[in-house]
């Protein structure tokens, strides 16, 4: 599989995460619950803006059916992996989209949560942790991708399609331009990162996109990305990396 070059607009996040509660820390491919402590999709990249505003990605259907803070935004709350409702607010869900681009972006409004550019891994014993030290756009099938996420935590599996589409059962959304790999993936994982890897650099990887679809039987599973460079044509944010 074929990458193109990094992006250039990243910055690396300098934590000093002894200093603050690990308890409090934000990783990706955690999962998000609404104010009923409901939990709803998972946690993706972390982003800035050029008013040094954070934000985390997120898919942008997490947005459907939730209720709804007084300003009209869903509001977030932190979620860990085996853990009940926590109510740590990170913020709320201030843009998405559905179709035909599905993400949203997270305000992290919060002081105490400590953010990372770092991806939930725990099932893995040598590596339970994984640094995204740069992204990059794929542009080619036969490669291997991963995702992590609150319900099936990391999975990974073989691209099979790109700049692929997906209609909803009615014909009433359409989602576009997404990466096809098959992975396992439930309802629960979509927002969470979608990221590339090589064994002799981990744990060291490379981000690519946020879950957003998934479809499974006994046949096939089926996760569907949504790329980080169509999030940034219509927002102009840097990723955050590990330092």
């Amino acid at each position: 599989m074929n990458y193109a070059t990094s992006f250039t607009n990243s910055t690396t996040l300098r934590s000093k995460i002894e200093e603050r509660q690990i308890d409090k820390r934000i990783l990706d491919g955690e999962g998000l619950h609404n104010i009923d402590g409901e939990q709803i999709c998972s946690v993706g990249p972390l982003m800035r803006d050029n008013f040094n505003q954070f934000f985390y990605l997120t898919a942008g259907h997490c947005f459907e059916d939730q209720p709804l803070n007084p300003a009209g935004f869903v509001d977030f709350y932190h979620l860990p992996w085996y853990s009940p409702p926590t109510y740590d607010y990170i913020g709320p869900l201030e843009h998405y989209s559905i179709s035909p681009y599905d993400f949203g972006l997270i305000h992290v409004i919060n002081p105490i949560m400590l953010l990372s550019a770092i991806i939930k891994n725990n099932d893995y014993e040598r590596f339970q942790e994984l640094f995204i030290e740069d992204s990059a756009s794929v542009i080619s099938a036969g490669g291997s991708l991963c995702k992590s996420g609150y319900t099936t935590h990391v999975t990974c599996g073989e691209v099979t399609e790109l700049n692929a589409a997906i209609v909803s059962e009615f014909g009433s959304e359409i989602k576009l331009e997404l990466i096809v790999f098959d992975a396992v993936s439930y309802e629960g994982d979509s927002g969470g990162p979608v990221y590339s890897k090589a064994l002799h650099l981990e744990p060291f990887v490379t981000a690519v996109g946020i879950t957003v679809n998934a479809a499974s039987s006994d046949d096939f599973d089926r996760t569907a990305a949504l790329p980080l460079d169509v999030v940034r044509r219509f927002f102009d944010l840097t990723l955050i990396l590990t330092a």
